[in-house]
């Protein structure tokens, strides 16, 4: 759902205003989602400093994709933390493949992984061929809906490019974006960016209906976004306040840079805030290519061996893939507030029982007594009777 509502504001920044260069942005943008595969490339760099500590990320995606969502993904990540008590980096490395939206990693890099964490490798995983042999991470199922739901984008691009005109058409940039030929420039203050996030929470408010009817969204997704919608709406004031005061305590610029062609599109992201609390720096360079062979030339690549495994094993890896990516305290968190809920429901379940024992005893006790009563009746009226 964020990334839904991430999505609709990028492109209010594409939208925004009726300048002729403004126009000419939206449209070349336009022909991009034409392209039916090609290669992209992503260099993330994030830096964050505060009075004890400072945080560095750095990722690197290489990626060909076809339009079946088929082609191959490295993914290469490092992270340095400094602090008085010195410095960690941490490196993580993924390679996948896709083959028709289904995804796959070399039984390779998880070998590397056992290695590197110093743990026994289970025997399962021990007798499985290494060689060009690989391991599907979703299930057909799972892959299935993911398909469905990139052919629903597919067939709903034309009503989402209107949506979103008819949404950002007129917001006001105050001619920030500039058109050099194929380059567009964007800078941004502090001030513009408050004004934009104003307009964007008016625009969220007075259409959720025409956003949840034109975005592919689940049920649970259109929920979310109508939850989100009615908060914008009741929280209207004291977020445009949070949005001043940030204003107020901030200094911070977003600098755009993008280059389109026919054929390739670069672009260049820079976004920079500084407050007494620290400072964020995010970079961004990305580079996409349009290459229309390219399902023929990944052919030999994805002619790939796919080795099936017990769940139990599945398990084991995905866990070593967490401890790999350091979700591996938070899902063990997950886990124990999820044990919590069981035990809390089996403790009442316990308790439950206790007291449908305790008030079928007490239904004894009273059928019990009243045999007893009926009895010394009875006693009593045969006493009677022989008198």
């Amino acid at each position: 759902m964020k990334k839904k509502l991430v999505a609709l504001f990028l492109s209010s920044l594409a939208l925004t205003g009726c300048t002729p260069d403004e126009i000419s942005f939206w449209e070349d943008v336009k022909k991009t989602q034409e392209w039916n595969s090609g290669r992209s490339e992503f260099k993330i760099d994030v830096e964050t400093n505060r009075p004890d500590a400072t945080y560095i990320y750095e990722a690197y995606i290489d990626a060909y994709i076809t339009k079946d969502l088929s082609g191959k993904v490295d993914v290469h990540i490092k992270k340095i933390e400094q602090d008085e008590y010195g410095v960690i980096e941490d490196e993580i490395i993924i390679p996948l493949k896709f083959v028709q939206g289904k995804i796959y990693i070399p039984i390779s890099y998880f070998k590397n992984l056992y290695k590197e964490h110093n743990l026994s490798i289970p025997e399962e995983f021990a007798n499985l061929e290494i060689e060009n042999n690989y391991i599907q991470l979703i299930n057909k199922e799972e892959t299935s809906l993911l398909l469905m739901y990139l052919e629903q984008e597919r067939d709903a691009q034309d009503e989402v490019n209107i949506l979103y005109e008819t949404l950002f058409g007129g917001m006001d940039l105050k001619n920030a974006l500039i058109n050099q030929g194929n380059l567009y420039t964007l800078n941004l203050n502090e001030n513009q960016m408050a004004s934009i996030f104003a307009q964007f929470i008016d625009i969220i408010i007075s259409n959720s209906n025409m956003i949840i009817s034109t975005e592919t969204l689940s049920e649970e997704g259109k929920v979310i976004f109508e939850e989100k919608s009615l908060y914008f709406k009741e929280n209207k004031d004291h977020l445009l306040q949070g949005i001043n005061m940030i204003k107020l305590l901030t200094d911070s610029n977003f600098e755009m840079t993008m280059d389109l062609s026919d054929k390739e599109v670069a672009s260049n992201i820079e976004f920079n805030l500084d407050s007494i609390l620290g400072s964020i720096k995010v970079d961004v360079e990305t580079i996409s290519t349009e290459i229309p062979d390219l399902t023929n030339s990944l052919e030999s690549e994805l002619d790939i061996q796919v080795t099936n495994i017990s769940q139990n094993l599945f398990l084991d890896l995905i866990n070593l893939v967490s401890k790999e990516c350091g979700l591996e305290a938070q899902i063990s968190e997950e886990n124990n507030v999820q044990d919590e809920i069981d035990n809390s429901s089996e403790e009442n379940n316990v308790q439950d029982e206790l007291n449908n024992s305790s008030e079928e005893n007490n239904v004894q006790d009273e059928m019990d007594n009243s045999s007893e009563e009926n009895n010394v009746q009875d006693e009593m009226d045969n006493s009677s009777e022989e008198n």
